[in-house]
């Protein structure tokens, strides 16, 4: 919840920062790719991956949720094929000794 807290409260910071400047990073932006110098990466070079506005926060958090969900659903279904092998396998041993 803390690691939750301190990326909305960076989100909303960089809101702040690209509503305050009102387009003039996108005109930048724009120029630089005017002069071909873009802005874009290099290859072998990092992306950025915090979240730029709470919205993004938010679907991150329930994009994890349910990953969590999924793991979990699988660990109980491999639980119940094991039951069943365990139960087919139990029956042939039965079969044999009888």
């Amino acid at each position: 919840m803390e690691v939750s807290m301190r990326i909305l409260g960076r989100a909303k910071a960089r809101e702040q920062s690209v509503d305050g400047d009102s387009g003039a990073s996108y005109e930048a932006d724009a120029g630089r790719e005017a002069e071909g110098t873009s802005t874009s990466l290099a290859p072998g070079q990092a992306v950025d991956e915090r979240p730029y506005s709470v919205y993004e926060v938010v679907t991150r958090q329930m994009l994890e949720q349910v990953k969590a969900d999924i793991a979990e659903v699988k660990t109980r279904v491999n639980a119940l094929l094991w039951l069943v092998v365990g139960a087919v396998v139990t029956e042939l041993v039965m079969r044999v000794v009888k």
